[in-house]
């Protein structure tokens, strides 16, 4: 199978040669699968398809597989029993079942009902309105006197940011940070405008040597041949065209001293 299609979905029939192909060594798609989603990767479990596609799903892979996913279920099983002894509520050798029972009287929890030793029942709480905000430097030194009477700690009012200034007439104006061209930092660009122009090189050169010769024209085009190769083919083309320019113009002289005799 190819290995540039990495990104997309895999398709039932590629899961199901998937499976037959792992079965042959007693490895479970499922355990896989489970195993590899557990990394929280949602692109581990499709390139480890295709590194098991392209290997042909060794033994020795699907041996690591096994093993990652047995190690994951142990890890998983000591997490659980670890939870299980120190759960709150339940008998076990943890350091819950050691500690000491805490009993705690509801009734401090009300406010309704017993009160702790020197202390009164604490009021429900009721939402209080929002005071206006101040104007006047006056207002907010008076809110926070009071503010601070009750035992609260509130931030100081940040000064207003001044507004920015014009320059002056004999300073010189301060002018904005002119924006980069998206072509200087753009890469694809300019990987584009090579291609572009290797890409009319080529056809230049193919048109060349399709005016020498449509055989090796057609040739270039089936083996794909690059710029470079391209001007070794039209080189050779060009001497090879000369050659045998010089033996027709040689043949016509001597055919034409023949006649003239």
């Amino acid at each position: 199978m190819e290995l540039d299609r990495r990104d997309q979905p895999l398709t039932r029939e590629e899961i199901q040669t998937a499976e037959v192909g792992l079965k042959l060594y007693g490895v479970d798609w499922r355990a896989i699968s489970i195993h590899l989603l557990q990394r929280r990767d949602p692109s581990s479990l499709r390139t480890h398809f295709w590194n098991a596609m392209a290997v042909g799903a060794t033994s020795a892979w699907a041996k690591h597989v096994v093993e990652a996913s047995q190690q994951h279920k142990t890890r998983k099983a000591k997490r659980q029993s670890w939870r299980r002894r120190h759960a709150p509520g339940e008998e076990g050798s943890g350091s819950a079942a050691s500690a000491p029972a805490v009993t705690i009287n509801s009734a401090l929890l009300t406010n309704d009902g017993g009160k702790l030793e020197g202390m009164e029942p604490a009021a429900p709480w009721a939402p209080q309105p929002l005071a206006a905000a101040p104007s006047a430097p006056s207002a907010q030194a008076s809110a926070l006197a009071s503010a601070g009477a009750g035992g609260m700690s509130v931030p100081p009012v940040m000064a207003p940011v001044p507004a920015v200034q014009p320059a002056a007439s004999g300073a010189e104006p301060v002018s904005a940070p002119k924006p980069v061209p998206a072509a200087v930092c753009d890469f694809s660009y300019a990987r584009s405008r090579l291609n572009k122009q290797q890409h009319d090189e080529r056809n230049a050169l193919l048109d060349k040597i399709r005016a020498l010769s449509q055989k090796d024209y057609e040739t270039c085009i089936r083996n794909r041949r690059n710029v470079k190769g391209l001007e070794a083919k039209l080189r050779r083309l060009e001497q090879r065209k000369k050659k045998e320019d010089a033996l027709a113009s040689k043949a016509a002289m001597h055919a034409r001293q023949e006649a003239a005799k």
